[in-house]
């Protein structure tokens, strides 16, 4: 198992502890949610913590047009938007932005290439 696979592994499992450690695992939480049933979905049954542990997350790994997407997609819920409007509009949004585990594994790649003191030590 390669050492970003330890990394990916030990952040979705919650044993983490670095910064970079935290916001990877903040990122995969809501990305998988957001796979499984959508970008609204997301937003509706993750508390409000996570959430923004997870633009962070999606933040610290470059993906700024994602947290915003996020923020605006949630802003646009607390004012009483039309979930189901919201589901077909931002969705095919998310995913033109981040289609698939590949694209997180790619930036993860990049960010412990270029700051790799953000992780723990993988042990």
């Amino acid at each position: 198992m390669s050492d970003i696979d330890k990394i990916w592994n030990r952040a979705a499992s919650g044993d983490g502890g670095e910064q970079g450690d935290e916001a990877l695992a903040a990122l995969l939480l809501f990305h998988g949610t957001v796979m499984n049933g959508g970008l609204v979905n997301a937003l509706e049954v993750l508390d409000e913590e996570q959430i923004a542990s997870a633009v962070e997350g999606y933040r610290f790994f470059g993906f700024d047009d994602a947290a915003a997407l996020i923020v605006e997609t949630q802003v646009e819920l607390e004012d009483d938007a039309d979930p189901e409007e919201l589901e077909e509009s931002k969705d095919g949004e998310f995913f033109d932005l981040i289609d698939d585990d590949e694209t997180v594994y790619e930036a993860l790649e990049r960010k412990l290439a270029d700051d790799p003191a953000a992780f723990a030590p993988i042990g």
